[in-house]
């Protein structure tokens, strides 16, 4: 499982980069040395880039004049930006595939276990941050939405649903915990989502062995950068 930050900042940064790029580029590209006018513009570059960006400067040599110099960086920060759109563009998709599903609101939830949190809002943000609870931030809102099936019928958290939530970071990678739930799980019989175990676990009774296991599986690879 990959955690998606989906930050519209990044491009601002990047973009605000290249334009940087572009202004050192024509004040200094015939008043400094060649090593030195690479060495500027890395350092007007250095803290423009966004967390996790970095690009590599070794197709810089003696010989390349400075304006093809320009060119190759300004291609490679392109790239980058290019990059960082598609990814903007996969991460809203799969926002919107996952928020098709049943959400509940704090109000909601505060419905279905009658009042019995004195802040519900604190409460489940705590559960969230302990990685017990997955709580979406709806895109472009100060809203949170939290998966309908993490919640027995009085609102009580489901103890599956908050044992596997802790293995997969449920709180920290929130987005990616909800669409490992959400899709078939081939550590599942019949390859059924992990939601479709769980809410047969409360039908039959039976033990979530398997959904553990399942979840388990995922546990391990967990890094950024995947759907």
């Amino acid at each position: 499982m990959k955690a998606y930050k989906g930050e519209n900042t990044d491009l601002l940064q990047l973009e605000s980069a290249s334009r940087k790029l572009e202004s050192a580029s024509r004040s200094l590209r015939d008043a400094l040395p060649q090593q030195e006018y690479v060495e500027v513009i890395q350092e007007v570059l250095r803290d423009s880039l966004p967390e996790g960006v970095r690009l590599d400067f070794k197709f810089v040599d003696s010989g390349r004049s400075r304006v093809s110099t320009h060119h190759k960086i300004t291609e490679v920060l392109l790239t980058e930006i290019r990059r960082k759109k598609q990814h903007e563009r996969r991460f809203a998709k799969a926002q919107t595939f996952i928020l098709d599903h049943k959400m509940l609101s704090v109000a909601e939830i505060t419905e279905l276990n009658r009042g019995r949190w004195k802040n519900p809002s604190d409460a489940l943000l705590k559960l969230a941050a302990s990685n017990r609870l997955i709580a979406l931030q709806r895109p472009g809102k100060r809203a949170f939405a939290y998966p309908a099936f993490q919640f027995t019928n009085d609102g009580k958290l489901d103890k599956y649903a908050e044992t596997v939530n802790l293995i997969i970071g449920g709180g920290k990678n929130s987005w990616a915990a909800a669409s490992w739930w959400y899709r078939p799980n081939r550590s599942l019989p019949a390859s059924k989502t992990p939601v479709q175990e769980l809410l047969a676990l409360r039908e039959e009774e039976e033990s979530g062995a398997q959904l553990i296991a399942a979840a388990e599986v995922e546990a391990h690879p967990v890094q950024e950068g995947d759907w």
